[in-house]
């Protein structure tokens, strides 16, 4: 997740082109991205819609866990989903605060 938040298709595209034009090697960051496992693309994909419902006026704030249960309840979630959503958000979440966090000046 973290990757795509850097490198979207077309800026990944772009440097890899860049790379093979000068004849250089791929940035070892795009060597070693992960790839996302079968099944977690939808927690991927309902990351980025809940990440809409934050509002950083007042500083880094994380996903609230209501709008996380509100997002289970719209998708009509199983409770195992619903917990599984919890989880995989949450996550998600701290591991993006800590990017966005690492990135202010100190």
């Amino acid at each position: 997740m973290l990757y795509r938040l850097d490198y979207d298709h077309e800026t990944e595209q772009n440097i890899l082109k860049q790379a093979k034009r000068f004849n250089k090697p791929i940035p070892e960051r795009m060597q070693n991205k992960s790839d996302l496992f079968i099944g977690l693309e939808l927690y991927y994909n309902a990351f980025f819609e809940l990440d809409t419902e934050r509002n950083h006026t007042m500083g880094l704030v994380k996903i609230p866990r209501s709008k996380i249960v509100e997002y289970a309840k719209e998708y009509d979630f199983t409770y195992e989903q619903k917990e599984d959503l919890i989880f995989y958000i949450t996550r998600m979440d701290k591991a993006h605060m800590k990017r966005l966090s690492d990135k202010l000046p100190k």
